[in-house]
This record gives structure tokens, C-alpha cells and sequence, in this order.
């Protein structure tokens, strides 16, 4: 897809399903579907599904905490500067 049909400022990545993220993460759900299908486990369209919605879970949850993660240190960051000037 090119983009040449966009809003100026649009771009394709801002479309859903196809910014870096969506890319990665529907990467990752078939790593996890051909790593379960070369042990032998098939799956229905409905497991696959339940994998996808896992797998998201798993990205959203990572996310977040990696967010509080850094927020806290920008916190422990500006605590210290402000210490410092006192």
C-alpha cells in the first residue's frame, strides 16, 4: 500500500492494522501458531483466535509496564534534581 489515496498527514502506518506494532504483533501470534503446529498441536479458527487475543493481552500488559517502569524513574530523576538544588 503506497498511501497515495491518504488525507495529507495521514500515512499508511496511521491506518489500523498496519502500524509497526500491528506488523510485530501479528508476527509473534504466527511464530506462536507455527511453533505449536510443528509439536503437533492443530488449532481451530476459534484457538487461533484465543491465541491472537493472548498474545495482545501479552503486548498491552508489557507496555504498560514498561511505562510505570520509566515513569518511575523520570519521578526518582526530577526528585533528585530537585534535592540537589535545595
Amino acid at each position: 500500500m503506497t498511501g497515495w489515496n491518504l488525507p495529507p498527514g495521514c500515512s499508511v502506518q496511521d491506518l489500523p492494522g498496519n502500524s509497526k506494532a500491528d506488523e510485530q504483533e501479528e508476527a509473534l501470534a504466527d511464530s506462536v501458531y507455527t511453533l505449536l503446529e510443528s509439536v503437533g498441536v492443530t488449532m481451530s479458527d476459534s484457538a487461533m483466535d484465543a491465541v491472537i487475543d493472548w498474545v495482545s493481552k501479552l503486548r498491552s500488559d508489557a507496555y504498560a509496564e514498561g511505562y510505570a517502569m520509566g515513569g518511575s524513574d523520570e519521578r526518582m530523576a526530577q526528585e533528585y534534581k530537585e534535592d540537589k538544588h535545595e
